[in-house]
């Protein structure tokens, strides 16, 4: 997923230009707001080097409609320039419904990934949506999933890294995820973590498993190395698991689209912790709530549940972002 500066950024487009013709590799638009963005586009940029990831700043939705739509455009143009056509994936931590909806219809967007359930994480609070599997999102917020087999007014929605179905929730370090930058948060954490949450993913009853893994720009050496051990893992994986497919983004939307309806109105996410098998969690989503039941220390309770409702709309539908973003769900 590039960011606006990559694509002007001369040295960078040479590095892209060597593996442009590699069929292995999806190109896709990382629509984080620069400076530069915002001056081609014609739009007032007020963040500086202190701020300028607040919600207010980084994304669409600390802009107005009419000012996003000419974001939208001005990047889109740019990356067209480069690679002859429009991408089919593209990235926000947080994004409206309205950019959504162009993104899809005038752009071909098929697939864009949101952040993943967090507490105040870079100033952004995202809490209640599903919290692993992609979904179809309703027409008024990404953090909803659609009561319609299909919405094909919006793009699907995948969440960033896979999440830890027993430790993630109500954590505030933001280090039980698979992305190493989080997990290295934690002394005792090591690339078995990293191992434990793939496998687990994977090992879901039932119903086609999913795993998504990334990292974030600007990481220093030994997390990207770290990085680089995840890849060469699900290289070997897949080697010795014929039957689990790696697909790039694009091609993963035409195969969610295909096998949406028979397999995936209900999702289980189970998981248990690493070192204490008894410690366990099943996230449990459908179009019109989530449930998530967990068993600690022998005692089996119901620890959150959020009902979906197709009327409830994203608070930046039509509003800005002021410093931080929120998006919490109804308990």
């Amino acid at each position: 997923m590039l960011r606006y500066d990559t694509l002007q950024n001369s040295e960078f487009l040479n590095l892209i230009g060597n593996y442009q013709t590699n069929s292995n590799i999806e190109w896709g638009a990382f629509l984080e707001i620069t400076p530069q963005l915002a001056q081609d586009a014609g739009v007032l940029y007020l963040g500086n080097k202190d701020n300028w990831y607040e919600a207010q700043f980084a994304y669409l939705i600390g802009y107005s409609q009419s000012d996003r739509q000419k974001i939208i455009t001005t990047y889109m143009e740019q990356f067209k320039k480069i690679f002859a056509d429009y991408p089919k994936s593209s990235t926000a931590w947080m994004i409206d419904p309205f950019s959504l909806q162009i993104l899809k219809k005038d752009y071909g967007v098929l697939i864009h990934q949101i952040t993943r359930e967090q507490m105040g994480v870079d100033s952004y609070t995202l809490y209640g949506g599903p919290a692993h599997y992609p979904y179809y999102p309703s027409l008024n917020w990404a953090l909803v999933p659609s009561q319609k087999a299909t919405n094909e007014q919006m793009p699907i929605i995948v969440r960033q890294t896979i999440t830890d179905p027993v430790n993630n929730y109500g954590d505030d370090t933001s280090s039980y995820t698979s992305q190493p930058n989080d997990y290295a948060l934690r002394k005792e954490a090591d690339f078995t973590y990293f191992e434990h949450l793939f496998k687990q993913a994977h090992s879901q009853n039932e119903q086609t498993t999913f795993a998504l893994i990334g990292l974030e720009n600007s990481m220093p050496s030994e997390i990207q190395t770290e990085f680089v051990k995840q890849l060469n893992f699900v290289k070997k994986y897949q080697n010795e698991n014929q039957d689990h497919q790696i697909l790039l983004a694009k091609d993963y939307a035409v195969f969610f689209q295909k096998n949406h309806i028979a397999n995936q109105d209900l999702t289980v996410y189970a998981g248990q912790d690493q070192k204490n098998i008894n410690e366990k969690a099943w996230w449990i989503t459908t179009p019109y709530y989530r449930l998530r039941l967990r068993l600690s220390d022998q005692e089996l309770f119901i620890s959150d549940l959020r009902v979906y409702d197709g009327s409830f709309t994203d608070p930046y539908l039509d509003q800005v972002a002021k410093k931080l973003g929120w998006w919490i769900v109804p308990f």
